[in-house]
């Protein structure tokens, strides 16, 4: 079995038939996580949700999903740092890279 990896997207869906003129060029850009076995797939499973968030049938269209893997380091560093969170707001704290 294939080992997974977790991916971390931006997602995103234009509006391309608009109901009204002047939504024309909409655009609808959000985050997704996604756990696959392949970033192929993982995109696959990003496009999916964006069409069925933002449907053909309502005017989107152009979708485009952009993935990034996240190492299991990284991921263990942010439930470390979640899990100590004091609750101050000091921005001196390191990113996770």
């Amino acid at each position: 079995m294939k080992k997974r990896s977790f991916y971390v997207f931006a997602l995103y869906a234009c509006q391309v038939k608009p109901e009204r003129e002047e939504d024309r060029g909409g655009m609808m850009l959000w985050p997704m996580v996604v756990v696959a076995d392949t970033e192929e797939r993982a995109r696959e499973m990003g496009i999916e949700a964006a069409k069925k968030e933002y449907p053909e049938s309502e005017g989107w269209g152009n979708y485009a999903a952009t993935a990034n893997t996240v190492k299991l380091e990284q991921l263990v560093k942010i439930v470390e740092d979640l899990l100590n969170d004091d609750g101050d707001d000091d921005p001196s704290g390191e990113p996770v890279m």
